[in-house]
């Protein structure tokens, strides 16, 4: 019976020791993972303050855009490629009469009359003849019988393959001083 007991201690003294080498080799392996994982947090850390960084960024410089856009005291229109109307800022809204929400969408055919104004009526000629009469004064009537004498300059935004996707067209309304009227006449 005794050889039974010590040998049951001496497997007991063993497994103990088993398990204490086994605990150490955890308790380093976890000890090796937390510092990867304190490495790997910090880094998504820093990754995140500079996405919220550039998001600050870019939300001041939207901010700035927009501001530009919505205060400048010039017509802004913004077509796409198809020359369909994307935006119009607010000082041509207000002078012309016509909503962004309303003519967002609509063709720069369904925009303006061109037979009236003597501007090309085909829409693919149009940014030519556009940057052909940059800065000149140019009578436009819209669909909605308003005659406005505008002098325009245009520009595109190119994307990587320096295809054209937008055409911004700013104008400055000379109607007043041509008529001696206070806005468009019909």
């Amino acid at each position: 019976a005794l050889m039974n007991r010590v040998e049951f201690s001496t497997d007991t003294s063993s497994s103990s020791y088993n398990l204490f080498v086994n605990n150490l080799l955890l308790h380093n392996k976890i000890r090796e993972h937390t510092s990867q994982l304190a490495q790997i947090n910090d880094l998504l850390q820093q990754e995140i303050i500079g996405h919220k960084a550039t998001e600050l960024t870019l939300r001041q410089e939207k901010d700035f855009l927009a501001s530009v856009f919505n205060l400048a005291n010039v017509w802004i229109l913004v077509f796409n490629k198809n020359l369909s109307v994307v935006r119009i800022n607010h000082t041509c809204e207000k002078a012309t009469g016509l909503i962004n929400d309303d003519i967002c969408g609509m063709s720069l055919r369904d925009l303006f009359n061109y037979e009236e104004t003597g501007m090309k009526a085909t829409d693919s000629d149009l940014p030519d003849y556009e940057k052909a009469v940059m800065g000149k004064i140019k009578p436009i009537r819209f669909k909605n019988g308003r005659l406005f004498y505008v002098a325009w300059q245009t520009s595109t935004i190119e994307n990587p393959c320096n295809n054209t996707e937008f055409i911004i067209s700013c104008g400055i309304d000379f109607t007043r001083e041509i008529t001696g009227s206070l806005c468009g006449s019909p």
